[in-house]
């Protein structure tokens, strides 16, 4: 369910008005199309998203947010809550974004952009965490750029990159600019790509999407969905 945040703003006019600096990572040059997003648990873990867009024209299309990018950060936190045995936050507090620059690269997930809807496709790269080495590509979408606002957040860069315990983690407050990715079933190998100009491949469900670090977007790709038949085209082989 949707409902309008009634926290008073800054008033602006441009969708794309709010340009914010993150300070902790070189390689993210800005962020912009700023939408703050309350994800309320219920006793039986049923999610209830609240949200606000910063920007006028949003508000008065009544642009939802994309459901991937909430959900996704929903269902991770009631999984690493519900493995570590800790209680689930009634709220979880975060700013989304609908585009960054990427190391020079302007990437889009915009739920409302042009009259439409546009999500970029890129080539992400992995990264180290306690349990893997890291270094694998594949080819993904990106359906959504956030930050957690919130401090004590079992994030993945706390658990998966750090391995801090909840007792550190409950004090400490992660900055990191994620993004919401939905990948290719299998990984991608740049060499193949070379020889052949052209790849097929296929897309998890959308139930299986990934919260990486931005950093991990290491170029944007050009893909189109496999034609079934026509005027018809598939939603999951590319």
């Amino acid at each position: 369910a949707y409902d309008e945040g009634s926290e008073d703003e800054e008033e602006v006019d441009d969708e794309d008005e709010v340009v914010l600096r993150n300070i902790g990572d070189s390689n993210i040059d800005s962020v912009s199309g700023q939408c703050s997003i309350v994800i309320n648990f219920d006793c039986r873990k049923r999610s209830r998203v609240t949200y606000r867009w910063k920007s006028i024209l949003r508000r008065m299309l009544c642009v939802n947010p994309c459901l991937h990018l909430h959900s996704t950060i929903g269902s991770y936190a009631i999984r690493e809550h519900s493995k570590r045995n800790i209680p689930l936050p009634e709220k979880v507090h975060i700013e989304s974004y609908t585009q960054a620059t990427v190391r020079g690269v302007l990437y889009r997930a915009n739920p409302y952009w042009k009259g439409g809807e546009w999500y970029d496709w890129d080539v992400v790269r992995f990264p180290e965490t306690v349990n893997t080495k890291g270094g694998k590509t594949c080819l993904a979408r990106i359906m959504g750029f956030f930050r957690y606002t919130d401090i004590g957040m079992l994030t993945f860069k706390h658990l998966e990159m750090s391995e801090y315990n909840s007792a550190n983690v409950s004090q400490m407050r992660d900055d990191t600019l994620y993004a919401v990715l939905h990948c290719q079933t299998s990984h991608f190998k740049h060499e193949a790509l070379e020889k052949t100009f052209f790849c097929k491949f296929t897309m998890t469900d959308h139930s299986q999407m990934y919260i990486l670090p931005a950093v991990c977007i290491r170029g944007p790709m050009l893909v189109v969905p496999d034609v079934l038949d026509s005027g018809e085209a598939s939603q999951k082989n590319y």
